[in-house]
């Protein structure tokens, strides 16, 4: 396999945290997020802000949708899609956040919000959600699970017409979650936390985690009930005429982009565990983990799912600040190299001998460069500024 190291620039570093489950966090289920701060989160100059893509992409989107999403973990019940009545296909849902790809670097003013050269702090998460109860037996139990980049899987270059790239995490048929997440929590919900009327409520936790530039992380939202039910039975609570036998609901949110705006070499797409998931019967090689939401034909899909970070603006990236910072991903590759570099810029590779192999020019700092590497023999190269 190629492998490919930057020379006198940025060399972002990954460490490993073990799986860890909270129990006391000061967790909020309101109508609205709310700023759950940590002590983590504490920098000279600090700017604190809630990022959600899928938000942000909708609201630039000429063709799009906006879809409630009904989680459940058996497929044996059944709600009424734009088609007519079905059983439940999503047992599971998610995003990933990569909070410097270009769609959202900038704010409606213009300025910089982060780049890929800022250490960032993942302070909280905020996910809106509607929970509707007929049942008292039992609370139902929502689980949330969160992902450090270690745990995460990303593909720069799928071969699909659209362009895009993806980004997964594994999936485990046996417990109908994640494997190995950096952070694990479970939420009991009653009746307090069904709201009134159309209005929606936010279950925001603390995270709490000082991420490297460019450090990707990622959630999942899975619901489980406490409460009986049936073959047949229906779930779906915005029907003309009430369920047959209603059993308690919960929803979260999705866009659908359209357009497919395609970033290539950045990560914040939809995660969903569909029925073929869940039972492990996909034909398309999904199996043992989440489908990402640019997979699909119809749109590229995105959780409503809002992240608050913390950054400091003025911060230097570790390294040689007199030359040009870049960011490569992947590293190592074995067919495309993603170049994104801070000013307009040219570099050369050269391998173990000195030999220059290939020669990169970055004209656009807001969007990467690819390179084929396909041509090169194994082994390790280098990449340098020619300036």
């Amino acid at each position: 396999m190629k492998k490919f190291y930057l020379t006198l620039f940025v060399l972002t570093a990954a460490f490993t945290a073990g799986a860890q489950s909270l129990v006391d966090l000061p967790y909020v289920k309101d109508n609205e997020p709310r700023n759950v701060y940590t002590k983590a989160q504490s920098r000279e100059t600090p700017v604190s802000r809630w990022i959600n893509y899928g938000q942000t992409v909708y609201e630039a989107a000429a063709e799009k949708d906006f879809f409630r999403v009904y989680l459940f973990p058996d497929s044996t019940v059944q709600i009424e899609y734009s088609d007519g009545w079905g059983y439940t296909g999503k047992h599971s849902l998610g995003q990933v956040f990569d909070p410097t790809a270009p769609n959202i670097l900038y704010s409606a003013d213009g300025d910089v919000n982060i780049t890929q050269w800022m250490p960032y702090t993942l302070d909280s998460i905020a996910i809106p959600y509607r929970y509707f109860r007929f049942q008292d037996n039992a609370p139902d139990t929502v689980r949330v699970q969160v992902f450090r980049a270690d745990k995460i899987t990303t593909q720069p270059d799928p071969g699909w017409s659209s362009g895009a790239s993806y980004a997964t995490v594994q999936y485990n048929t046996g417990t109908l979650t994640a494997n190995n997440p950096d952070l694990e929590l479970e939420f009991l919900i009653n009746y307090n936390d069904t709201a009134a009327g159309s209005l929606r409520r936010f279950l925001t936790f603390p995270v709490g985690w000082n991420m490297e530039p460019d450090e990707l992380a990622a959630v999942a939202v899975t619901y489980f009930p406490g409460n009986p039910y049936s073959f047949d039975d229906t779930i779906d609570v915005y029907l003309d005429e009430p369920p047959v036998n209603p059993i308690n609901a919960f929803l979260v949110y999705e866009y659908r982009d359209r357009d497919k705006l395609v970033e290539p070499g950045f990560y914040n797409n939809e995660l969903v565990a569909t029925k073929s998931i869940r039972y492990n019967f996909n034909p398309d090689g999904w199996n043992g983990r989440y489908i990402p939401g640019t997979a699909w034909t119809a749109g590229f899909y995105h959780m409503d799912a809002n992240f608050r970070i913390t950054y400091d603006q003025d911060a230097l990236a570790v390294g040689d600040i007199e030359r040009p910072r870049l960011v490569l991903h992947p590293n190592p590759s074995s067919s495309l190299i993603h170049v994104q570099s801070e000013t307009p810029s040219d570099f050369k590779i050269v391998n173990t001998l000195g030999q220059i192999v290939k020669n990169v020019r970055v004209e656009n700092i807001h969007q990467a460069v690819a390179v084929d590497i396909a041509d090169l023999p194994a082994g390790m190269y280098h990449l340098q500024s020619t300036e």
